[in-house]
């Protein structure tokens, strides 16, 4: 079962708005590989969310849309982002969800680091047409709206598009 979003608010008007998913990331402690770690550090990572941290510490008003799990997973993830000043309305939360993981094993000379990817049916992965604010993307630039209609048009014709900054 799905949880609405917040409603617009009228000053909700923002230099940036980024879609994406975000991960759990878990590491081994130190040097450590995988498969020798009982342990693991927590973080959050995700190229859309990152890039928005970064501006909304810059001094830009930056919202993220996504979907999150409903519970203390999620909750990790959207307290990150507020952290740093990214306005979290547009998440929708969704009840008997799951989190995408990521594990990242990092990797000292001369080995390379390693990444495995866990994201299969998370709550991001789902991510739909109507889970797009569209109240605030009729606010953007006539360039801006363009610019998201043709990408829709290229992936409703099959056509894989990913845009990060």
């Amino acid at each position: 079962m799905q949880r609405g979003r917040m409603n617009t608010p009228p000053d909700a008007r923002y230099d940036f708005l980024t879609v994406g998913e975000t991960l759990l990331r878990l590491s081994p402690p130190g040097q450590q590989r995988l498969d020798q770690a009982r342990l693991f550090e927590i973080a959050v990572g995700g190229s859309e969310l990152n890039v928005g941290c970064v501006l909304a510490r810059l001094g830009r008003r930056v919202a993220w849309v996504s979907r999150l799990p409903a519970g203390p997973l999620g909750r990790i993830v959207d307290g990150e982002a507020r952290r740093h000043g990214v306005d979290t309305r547009w998440v929708r939360w969704i009840d008997s969800a799951r989190l995408g993981l990521m594990f990242y094993e990092p990797g000292p000379e001369p080995r390379t680091s390693r990444v495995i990817y866990d994201r299969k049916h998370s709550a991001a992965s789902e991510l739909a047409f109507d889970d797009a604010p569209w109240e605030v993307l009729a606010q953007a630039s006539a360039c801006c709206r363009t610019l998201v209609l043709q990408l829709a048009a290229l992936a409703a014709a099959g056509t894989p598009v990913s845009y990060t900054i």
